[in-house]
């Protein structure tokens, strides 16, 4: 939440529940939160009704005297059927990609060792934006599959280094022997991806994109 969010006010109604109710449920607090701040910054709420939703999470606090009812309260509730249109729909260059990509990642890693972020974080393409005219992708691929696909959650993942187009550009098995090797390491999502897949091809996108979507909303709730 620290690295992927754009704001910190959900700091509050973290500290406003831990004051009244300590480790109690804690960590289901937390996930509940960071689903509902992201809710609304990802299906584009305004900052003042974002706020404003804060707000009522605090007075929900304020105003109950079990957890459960905390858990349980509006306050918390999601915007499922716009969230479902994000998460399927284009998210390279929207807010709240890079977000996605490290929840997703945090879903695949778990909870039973810390996860290590590096500082330099980037969004990498499998399927690249623009891949040369010569290039294995223009014939895996047709124009039209590729401006469906390339900006899909199924399609990204995260790198320790700066986006380099050039090296983005390789076809995928150069891709992967040449510029992931040593960049992904932290990232298990993208370490699951350079594992399971021997090549990029439309089956192996869609599999990955239906794959991925499940995951993350299941870390939704939805």
């Amino acid at each position: 939440m620290q690295k992927g969010f754009e704001a910190d006010y959900w700091i509050a109604p973290l500290l406003r529940y831990y004051d009244k109710f300590r480790t109690t449920r804690l960590p289901e607090f937390i996930k509940k939160l960071d689903n509902r701040f992201a809710n609304d910054w990802l299906v584009g709420k305004t900052p003042t009704i974002r706020i404003e939703n804060v707000n009522a999470i605090i007075q929900a606090i304020d105003n109950t005297a079990s957890v459960e009812d905390v858990l349980n309260s509006p306050s918390l509730q999601l915007d499922e059927k716009d969230l479902q249109d994000v998460l399927q729909g284009d998210i390279y260059g929207k807010r709240g990609a890079r977000y996605l990509l490290l929840k997703l990642d945090l879903l695949f890693h778990g909870h039973t060792t810390k996860m290590e972020m590096p500082e330099v974080i980037s969004i990498e393409h499998i399927l690249p934006q623009n891949p040369p005219v010569i290039s294995k992708w223009r014939t895996d691929f047709t124009d039209t599959e590729r401006e469906e696909w390339t900006n899909k959650l199924g399609n990204l993942v995260l790198i320790s280094r700066r986006k380099n187009s050039a090296q983005g550009n390789k076809d995928y098995i150069d891709k992967k022997a040449k510029y992931f090797t040593g960049n992904i390491e932290l990232f298990s999502n993208s370490v699951r991806i350079y594992n399971q897949y021997a090549s990029w091809e439309l089956g192996d996108l869609t599999k990955n994109h239906s794959d991925v979507l499940a995951k993350i909303k299941t870390g939704f709730g939805i």
